[in-house]
């Protein structure tokens, strides 16, 4: 008989452990509270970029003349082409451009050697080239009047620019580019640029003549990133 007894009250034993260990959790108890979302927030910090090559150029020529001297014609079509890359919403380029000016205290003086002949725009743009040894004193005449015979020893030419914004349809200016202080400035948006230039193969403005003497003529063309002082 006490074994029978023993027997009967080990269920009842189990079933209370079970309730009060939480092992077995009756119908409609509560439940702990658990997280179901977590999240990674990212950043990547992409640096401002900036720069300018040189893609292709043609940089010097020989001359042939014709009509007893009196004209001049590059044999080769000299031309410059830039190409300028930045990520920055707004970013400014300067084109200007040199050549030799006879200075008693500098061998090596320059001037600037951009003007434009139609004011406003640069359709009539013209660059100087200068005799690299027997320099002229004064450039400042032949851009108002273009008159060689003021200036002998520089020779001017048209330079004709032409732009592509090769990322979008559009012209890409921020601004209307004009020739001012011997420079043109273009402010562009971000993206990819290309800046072509070419100087024409015959003097305009009568700036060539015979009180040109025989030498090496240069010129300088520069297109560099460009801050408003």
């Amino acid at each position: 008989m006490k074994i029978s007894k023993i027997t009967k009250l080990l269920p009842l034993a189990v079933a209370f452990v079970m309730a009060t260990t939480g092992a077995y959790a009756p119908a409609g108890a509560a439940t702990e509270a658990t997280n179901t979302t977590q999240t990674a927030n990212y950043s990547l910090d992409l640096q401002p970029f900036f720069d300018i090559e040189t893609t292709s150029s043609s940089l010097s020529s020989t001359t042939s003349f014709s009509g007893n001297y009196t004209e001049l014609t590059m044999d080769t079509a000299l031309n410059a082409t830039f190409q300028v890359i930045g990520n920055q919403v707004s970013q400014s380029v300067a084109l200007s451009a040199t050549c030799p000016v006879f200075d008693s205290e500098d061998q090596n003086a320059t001037g600037g050697a951009l003007y434009n002949v139609a004011e406003g725009n640069n359709a009539g743009l013209r660059i100087i080239f200068a005799n690299s040894t027997n320099r002229p004193s004064d450039l400042t005449t032949m851009k108002t009047t273009h008159a060689t015979a003021s200036s002998p020893n520089a020779i001017a030419f048209t330079l004709t620019p032409t732009y592509t914004h090769e990322e979008a349809s559009s012209n890409g200016f921020l601004n209307t580019p004009a020739l001012s202080a011997d420079k043109i400035v273009y402010e562009l948006p971000n993206g990819k640029h290309t800046f072509q230039y070419v100087i024409g193969t015959t003097p305009i403005d009568s700036s060539f003549s015979t009180l040109d003497t025989n030498g090496t003529y240069t010129a300088t063309l520069t297109l560099a990133q460009y801050t408003a002082p």
